[in-house]
């Protein structure tokens, strides 16, 4: 008994010395941990950083005209139809070592039914 107990506490010390000395293995020689590069700078080829706002409330969607986007219902009812409804955010992408900064909105869809049966 005393033999499995001795033998479990070696093993469960082992392996917490391997849990610790993962994260300083994965350190460059300067301590900063190593992560992986991200897209290159147009500009001057250095590392950019992306960042994103949050993502706004849906709202409904419009056309170039300013008419509201109605599609066929998609929630098996037999008459009516949906709003399409958007949201978007801004992602921007800045270099490191330049003034480049690339700035995109992106948006996501949801749809608001207004069918009946």
């Amino acid at each position: 008994m005393r033999i499995k107990k001795a033998i479990t506490l070696l093993l469960s010390v082992l392996f917490i010395v391997g849990i610790m000395a993962v994260p300083a293995s994965a350190a460059e020689p300067g301590g900063e941990v190593a992560v992986p590069y991200g897209p290159m700078c147009d500009a001057c080829g250095d590392r950019t950083i992306t960042s994103y706002t949050s993502w706004s409330a849906y709202i409904r969607d419009t056309d170039s005209n300013g008419n509201l986007i109605k599609v066929n219902c998609m929630h098996d009812h037999e008459s009516g139809y949906d709003y399409r409804l958007v949201s978007s955010r801004i992602k921007s992408v800045a270099c490191e070592s330049c003034p480049f900064v690339y700035r995109k909105t992106e948006k996501r869809y949801s749809y608001e039914c207004h069918g009946y049966n």
